[in-house]
């Protein structure tokens, strides 16, 4: 048996590409032993190179310049391989057909990975993966849960294997079946076993198998299994199957490991609760008791726009959010994903979760930032709650914070990367104010404060100052003279100088609290809603 640990995998492997091209019968010599994945193939010039990126040329000195550090194939009629390249196709045919055909089979796959994709998405079901798989593997594959029950399997009527045929017509294994895994231990081996296993001794099958095990503590939680009934084991097979594989693994480590995504029951729960289908908190204690999870809090509830979201793998953002926000609950709800989150429930932790957490470690704020962040995506929280009660008003709160915080990333006036995750809590005041300009704009647009900012702003723009941006850097670090010297690029003494010079320009003053706050108010409309 050989064993082989890689699962999470995207694009094109060399060995996908030779066997590509020898179906369309063109000769070519690729490095079998290489494990590296394109994502798109592009003709080598000197300008343009991506690690990601199969190269291809006809230039042979292109092939040494650039080889060792990229993969480049070399397409040409030759006697021996052309040194650096990782892949020759020997033929006399034009290279432009060559290259063409070469990019038809990089397209082919991208199309099948975002049909899955887009599967995963829609929660179609590990049975949809399966059928989608049939155009690239001609195995049969089989899906089953730890009790051996039959999740999914390959529609092959003319699969020649009792064993197979028994479990496809029973829906499960039976126990003459279990059996001879007991008796051939093969249970040990899947519980143990990580990664891919290729079996070629046919003890049981008629046929040599490849399988993948889920591992859950001690034990398995899914096993994949491809009966290799047409095909036999080879680089190409084992490397489509991974990208089948990878996909499975959303449904598994959702439903059967126990760390990630919530039940489907929890799901409906808190879909309803958003929804507003239930109300009463009568039922919404019943519905809480029997889904195992408490009506009080303190809660939060993150979100996260699902929304153009063609250029990142879904499913990997999915899971990821789901595994790292652990012991939360993830529910994909229409277009977003939600995290319901109840982590801090000592008498230390006022559910804030904010910087300086007391239970001194990574609050899931930062760690679900980290991963909005590697993706280039962004999310929202809501304010915490008492009780599953406030769900709907969670839900909508952190929407609204989401989608306002959207604006601004289009706006430029933030980046996703300076703040991938921010919460209701930043935006509420604003946003009843902003909504109070749409209301009657006038009332608050004819305010003192407003006018006297208004008016900076156009000093600034007409006489090349920046009085605008010193006066909201220093309402925002507190008035503190040597940190706001520092972000100004000036003298700590200079600071109250520059002060007193606006207030001598547009009467702007800061001495008390209304001062400051009637100020900061209008800097934070202007910023999040007039720019």
């Amino acid at each position: 048996m050989v064993r082989s640990s890689r699962l999470s995998v995207s694009g094109i492997s060399c060995r996908i590409i030779s066997r590509e091209l020898s179906e369309a019968k063109v000769s070519n010599h690729f490095n079998q032993s290489c494990d590296r994945w394109f994502l798109d193939v592009q003709i080598l010039s000197n300008r343009c190179h991506d690690k990601s990126v199969l190269y291809v040329t006809c230039d042979e000195d292109l092939v040494q310049s650039y080889g060792a550090e990229y993969a480049v194939v070399y397409v040409g009629d030759v006697a021996d391989d052309v040194r650096g390249a990782i892949g020759v196709v020997d033929t006399q045919e034009p290279f432009g057909d060559i290259f063409s055909l070469l990019q038809d089979i990089s397209l082919r796959y991208r199309r099948w990975e975002r049909d899955m994709d887009s599967s995963l998405l829609h929660e179609e079901g590990l049975q949809t993966l399966l059928d989608l798989a049939s155009a690239f593997i001609p195995n049969h594959i089989d899906i089953v849960d730890p009790a051996m029950k039959l999740l999914a399997h390959s529609d092959d009527s003319d699969l020649d294997d009792p064993i197979t045929n028994r479990l496809v017509k029973l829906g499960y294994h039976s126990e003459d079946t279990i059996e001879q895994f007991r008796l051939d231990k093969r249970f040990k081996l899947w519980s143990e076993s990580e990664g891919l296993i290729v079996n070629t001794e046919r003890k049981i099958s008629r046929f040599p198998s490849i399988l993948y095990c889920f591992k859950t503590t001690g034990s398995f939680s899914v096993i994949v299994v491809m009966i290799c009934n047409v095909m036999e084991p080879c680089g190409y097979l084992k490397d489509v199957y991974r990208l089948v594989v990878s996909r499975i693994a959303h449904y598994v480590r959702r439903e059967y490991e126990g760390f990630t995504t919530a039940s489907e029951a929890i799901c409906t729960f808190i879909r309803d609760l958003s929804h507003g289908v239930i109300t009463t908190e009568r039922e919404i204690k019943e519905r809480a008791r029997f889904v195992d999870i408490l009506y009080v809090g303190p809660y939060c509830l993150f979100y996260f726009g699902l929304e153009n979201v063609r250029d990142i793998p879904v499913w990997r953002f999915v899971a990821e959010i789901s595994e790292r926000s652990v012991p939360a609950i993830t529910v994909k709800l229409d277009n977003c994903l939600l995290v319901l989150c109840s982590n801090c429930r000592d008498s230390a932790c006022k559910g804030l979760c904010r910087e300086g957490c007391p239970r001194r470690r990574k609050n899931i704020k930062q760690r679900l930032s980290q991963v909005a962040q590697s993706y280039g995506r962004h999310g929202s929280c809501s304010a915490v709650m008492g009780s599953l009660a406030d769900l709907p008003i969670a839900y909508e709160q952190a929407r609204m914070a989401y989608e306002m915080h959207s604006r601004e990333l289009t706006m430029g006036t933030v980046s996703a990367c300076e703040s991938p995750l921010v919460s209701f809590d930043s935006f509420f005041l604003y946003s009843y104010l902003a909504n109070q300009l749409l209301v009657d704009g006038g009332m608050l647009a004819s305010s003192r404060a407003f006018r006297v900012i208004d008016e900076m702003n156009r000093y600034d723009v007409q006489n090349g100052t920046d009085y605008y941006k010193f006066l909201e850097c220093y309402l925002e670090n507190d008035r503190k003279a040597t940190r706001v010297a520092e972000l100004c690029n000036m003298h700590r003494n200079n600071v109250p100088k520059r002060l007193e010079r606006i207030e001598e320009l547009f009467g702007a003053q800061t001495e008390t609290f209304e001062q400051r706050l009637s100020l900061m108010l209008v800097f934070e409309v202007r910023r999040h809603m007039l720019s």
